[in-house]
């Protein structure tokens, strides 16, 4: 039943109706959901779910009934004995501007499963590909993801490809870093390190003409 499934669920974190910010959320275990839960209106937003295991439905994040997933990333995520090794989708979850990618699930979906209906999948990377806007398969190309760094490197296809929303003016990714950084958010919990260069004048002028 659902209520058996909720006591069983979330090792990490179990997030009902409030929001879970910049959390890096790893190295947990449950029945379902090894890393979150996250159902009834719960929000995860710019965290790393990762090197979370579960025995049966979603290694890294369970997204039921309502729950939003946005900004994050999910790798390293494993169900040992059931589906979704990364994120488990039933009965209207939302996923958006989200990475998983290097999950496994014994039974099939290693990055993503659906059951049920009302999933929304937008500007999401992960393999297979999703149906839904801005979706994409291509390797997120993670600074080291088998040694558990999930930053994305340069040339990344998850870069100033995601959508922006209201919440991140003002917001931060994982790191501190502003959440939009060139003036379109990334998919993931990092926004890529942009660098600024200034030009000033010395004794032989601006390097500029």
């Amino acid at each position: 039943t659902t209520t058996n499934m909720l006591m069983k669920s979330g090792g990490g974190v179990m997030c009902e109706t409030g929001t879970v910010v910049n959390c890096r959320i790893t190295g947990n275990w449950a029945v379902n959901a090894g890393g979150v839960l996250c159902y009834n209106g719960g929000t995860l937003r710019s965290c790393e779910i990762s090197q979370n295991s579960s025995i049966s439905a979603a290694g890294g994040v369970y997204c039921y009934h309502g729950g939003t997933v946005e900004n994050c990333t999910v790798g390293g995520n494993m169900s040992s004995d059931g589906l979704g090794g990364g994120i488990f989708c039933e009965e209207g979850g939302a996923v958006q501007n989200t990475i998983s990618y290097l999950n496994t699930a014994s039974l099939g979906g290693d990055n993503w499963y659906s059951s049920g209906s009302n999933m929304t999948y937008a500007y999401v990377c992960s393999t297979p590909l999703a149906a839904g806007p801005g979706n994409l398969t291509n390797d997120p190309m993670f600074a080291d993801g088998a040694g558990g760094d999930f930053r994305l490197q340069f040339g990344s296809p998850c870069v100033d490809i995601g959508t922006n929303q209201g919440w991140m003016a003002g917001a931060t990714d994982l790191d501190g870093n502003g959440r939009i950084g060139n003036g379109i958010v990334d998919i993931g919990a990092y926004e890529y390190g942009y660098f600024d260069i200034t030009a000033t004048a010395g004794a032989y002028g601006s390097i500029f003409p």
